[in-house]
């Protein structure tokens, strides 16, 4: 009896549940407030784009004059991605109660008050000032660090990478034996009968096995040809191509039985005939049985089922070419390991270290020391292009073209190092060169079979996956600067200076959204995707989704319907009657998966700013990936979405290993969780997880692990998620690195919301803006439209923002409100200064994490200027200080 299929509510039921829960987080907030507005009345929010700490920190003077105003508790939501969330955690973790202490801001409400000035915020911001050069504050004692950290982690993946290419050679050297030795004697005979191979020792076994791929693509193309277009019954057989077929095997054969010259070309060409036949008969047997030709729909039916048989034979032939091309490549690349180590035997043996040959072999491991910091050098080069520039288009393309090339020596180095140490060690055991080992083919057996078990033992360390990337040496330096800005306990008195780590930086996620009255807010991450089966428009273009972090837990889209996803975060500890009623009624309308792997709000914080990684949403290439891999840049998060309870048991037992050794009792109890850990995480996991990622293959969320990272690689502006919740007034701080200012951000952001939710977004222009804000000549002065924005310089025009009006699917409609942060002529002296100084500034690159005190500061002034600007009271008409639509 078949199973009943889980009820799945509908999108729309889905999104009605996640409103009404939000809507009772908005109430629940705005009472905290001293707020007696109903919740869904003149609802709010303020989004903070990427840009690094650039855009953390303009975004923060933003937020301060917000303070000043009176109004940033009059946003319900708060959606950050990249730098916007370390500023976004900060705002966040002034709520948030740490070891059940208070948040800063517990109990702040009303009209009038400024949160940001309260003197320990003060402090706070103070201490943000301090952090600028965050990821280096003691300069070349954490530049020592980090160049220590980077060094040890590079090491471990290359251990990683060595031990599965050492493998591959071990196993060319046991084919190489095998294929020679009696055992495989009749299995060489028919080799070397059927298709004589060139008699050379340096000819890889890889390169033979990727003739039967091949062979059987042309077989699979073969079968296409037997297949019909038209369908006139079910049993009409395209009588032509058979009896072509027929004709060319029995003439193959009539050549092998009766001429001399070539009888073994005719065996194999009437082999091949016959396996065509065969693979067609099998195909189009299973797909024509499945179709039922009767009645009116009888022709469809038919036809419909003679392009199936197309379509697997297609597909059948395009698999076998990529293994085909995956065999070649790897045996070309062996035969050159075999080769150039045939070239090192002999120059040892013959004592020829002292020719240009020695020189090439003892100056080539200084190659790495090159190539190594050549690609990172590279990666950094990453960035937008002004297509109204040659020059920044011919170096474009210079970039990608360095790109490949470097990726590909990189590839060719690393394989061809661990290849030649493989067959160095390989023929070293077997001549009985290592005392104590066994030798020939036994002792070669022994050390693949040690290899072996090296490389399932460094595939169950799943945790190696992250620990060797640097999101773990991010996120620290993000807790400590920006979520321990918001720990009262530095500011209690004692002493702590900046490069201090203090045990209440860190946040849970739990404590994080515990607050009720702290914004919502919505942490925007990219969900890598270029190999699943859903939509081709993600795996072709997009190469990613949005993932969202809220309060409602972790919600993303999936399949080729964008089907919405959601997975349990822990609920908050100190979650009242309500939350808890709130959460249940979500749980009906919105069903969510189990709790994936819980990390802490830092990580988060460093996920959703991972810019550089092997994965880069819609900018992902096979290059890119294998260089930032081989190179090991590495800021992205491979999040496991299930627990595993086995796995924590043994986890929690290992940290106290000598307790360990004296409960002997507890004993087949860890030994059984770990062979369930064993067995839920699968060997070689780490192999191939890696090698997805240095190939740029990311299957979305059909893997048990995601690959997480900057939420720009998807949507730059954080408004997404807004768009999606249809909310009615909109305020972006967009501060991505635009100097060119073309405005690819807010272009994708128009894209992307009229292609997923059906949502217009027309910016306003002179006549709309007059109509809008032209009753105030300050305020109407803070306004242009887009393309005059585009076209001013900074000091013609004293705007730095734009309007839009938003036209939603169902009719409604919403303003969206664009700041940008532009030197507008009425900067103070020191902001002109730095400028004078820095003439890109305020678009300085974002790969520029290092601020120091003047950097620091123009920015946040920047930010609080244009905050007094666009947020200015008018006594009469629309001003964006209401909170409402502008029309």
């Amino acid at each position: 009896m078949p199973q009943a299929r889980k009820y799945e509510p509908s999108e729309a039921d889905k999104l009605a549940a996640l409103r009404a829960y939000e809507l009772s987080r908005i109430a629940r907030r705005r009472a905290a407030q001293g707020d007696a507005r109903a919740p869904d009345v003149d609802m709010s929010a303020l989004a903070l784009s990427g840009g690094g700490i650039r855009s953390a920190t303009f975004s923060l003077g933003l937020m301060r004059t917000l303070s000043r105003l009176g109004l940033l508790h009059r946003f319900d939501y708060l959606s950050t991605v990249s730098g916007g969330s370390y500023i976004g955690s900060f705002i966040g973790g002034l709520y948030a109660r740490r070891d059940g202490q208070p948040g800063m801001l517990e109990g702040v409400a009303a009209d009038g008050v400024d949160p940001l000035g309260k003197l320990q915020v003060r402090r706070s911001i103070a201490w943000l000032r301090d952090s600028g050069n965050y990821l280096a504050p003691t300069g070349a004692g954490d530049f020592l660090y980090a160049l220590t950290l980077l060094v040890r982690n590079w090491f471990g993946v290359q251990l990683v990478i060595g031990a599965a290419l050492f493998l591959v050679a071990l196993v060319a050297v046991a084919l190489r034996l095998a294929f020679g030795s009696a055992l495989f004697g009749p299995v060489q005979a028919l080799a070397g009968w059927a298709l004589p191979l060139p008699d050379t020792e340096a000819l890889s076994p890889f390169v033979v096995m990727a003739l039967v791929p091949a062979m059987g693509a042309v077989i699979a193309s073969w079968s296409y040809w037997l297949t019909r277009r038209e369908a006139l019954s079910r049993w009409a057989l395209p009588w032509p191509a058979l009896g072509g077929t027929a004709l060319v095997g029995w003439t193959a054969c009539y050549v092998w039985r009766h001429m001399q010259t070539h009888p073994k070309a005719g065996l194999v060409i009437a082999v091949m005939a016959f396996l065509a036949f065969a693979l067609w008969a099998m195909v189009t047997f299973h797909r024509l049985r499945a179709a039922t030709p009767k009645g009116p729909r009888a022709q469809f039916e038919l036809a419909r089922a003679w392009d199936l048989v197309r379509q697997d034979l297609t597909g059948l032939q395009a698999r076998l070419v990529r293994w085909a091309l995956v065999l070649l490549a790897v045996g070309i690349i062996d035969s050159v390991a075999i080769f150039l180590w045939q070239m090192l035997a002999k120059t040892a043996a013959t004592g020829g270290w002292n020719t240009s040959l020695g020189d090439a072999i003892r100056l080539s491991p200084f190659a790495a020391a090159v190539l190594v910091p050549t690609a990172r050098w590279l990666l950094k080069q990453v960035g937008p292009v002004d297509p109204k520039s040659i020059i920044d288009r011919l170096k474009a393309m210079g970039l990608k073209a360095a790109t490949a090339l470097i990726s590909v020596l990189l590839v060719l180095f690393v394989a061809l190092f661990w290849s030649i140490a493989a067959y160095t060690v390989a023929w070293r055991v077997y001549d009985g060169a290592l005392p104590g080992l066994p030798t020939g083919r036994t002792g070669l057996l022994w050390l693949i079979g040690l290899t072996v078990l090296l490389n399932l033992l460094l595939g169950y360390v799943a945790a190696f996956l992250n620990l060797s990337s640097l999101s773990t040496f991010y996120a620290s330096r993000l807790r400590r600067a920006y979520l321990g800005g918001s720990n009262r306990n530095r500011f209690d008195g004692r002493e702590m200076g900046v490069d201090k780590a203090e045990r209440n930086d860190e946040i849970r996620i739990s404590d994080y959204y515990g607050a009720d009255a702290a914004p919502l807010h919505l942490i925007n991450i990219t969900l890598n995707e270029t190999a699943s089966e859903g939509s081709n428009l993600v795996q072709r273009d997009r190469h990613g989704r949005n993932l969202v972090l809220s309060p409602a837990g972790i919600i993303t889209t999936r399949g080729t319907y964008d089907r919405l996803l959601r997975v349990h975060t822990s609920p908050p500890e100190y979650a009242s009657t309500a939350e808890t009623a709130a959460l249940e009624a979500l749980d009906k309308g919105f069903p969510a998966n189990p709790p994936g792997e819980p990390i802490a709000m830092s990580a988060w914080v460093a996920i959703s700013g991972a810019a550089f990684s092997t994965g880069l949403g819609a900018q992902t290439s096979i290059g890119m990936a294998m260089l930032a891999g081989l190179a090991n840049i590495r800021l992205g998060y491979w999040w496991n979405r299930t627990r595993n309870p086995p796995g924590e048991v043994i986890g929690a037992a290992l940290k106290k290993p000598f307790k360990l050794l004296t409960e002997v009792h507890k004993w087949p109890r860890y030994l059984l969780a770990g062979w369930q850990a064993f067995v839920a995480h699968k060997p070689w996991v780490i192999q191939i997880y890696l090698l997805g990622e240095f190939t740029g293959t990311f299957h979305g969320s059909d893997r048990q692990r995601w690959y997480l990272t900057d939420g720009g690689h998807f949507e730059n502006t954080a408004v997404y998620e807004l768009i999606r919740r249809k909310l009615p007034f909109i305020v972006v701080s967009d501060n991505g690195e635009d100097s060119a200012r073309i405005f690819d951000d807010l272009a994708n952001l128009v894209r992307k919301a009229r292609v997923d939710f059906g949502a217009e977004i027309v910016f306003e222009d002179d006549a709309g803006l007059d109509a809008a804000v032209g009753h105030d000549k300050t305020l109407r002065s803070a306004f242009r439209a887009l393309p005059k924005l585009a076209g001013d310089d900074d000091g013609v025009s004293s705007a730095v923002a734009m309007l839009a009006r938003i036209t939603y699917q169902d009719g409604s409609g919403g303003t969206l409100v664009v700041v940008k942060p532009r030197l507008a002529g009425y900067a103070p002296l020191d902001v002109l200064s730095y400028h004078y100084r820095n003439p890109i500034f305020p678009n300085e690159p974002t790969i520029d994490q290092f601020f120091d005190e003047a950097q620091w500061e123009s920015y946040f002034r920047l930010g609080r200027l244009s905050g007094e600007r666009v947020f200015a009271a008018s006594e009469t008409g629309w001003h964006p200080a209401q909170f409402k639509r502008h029309f």
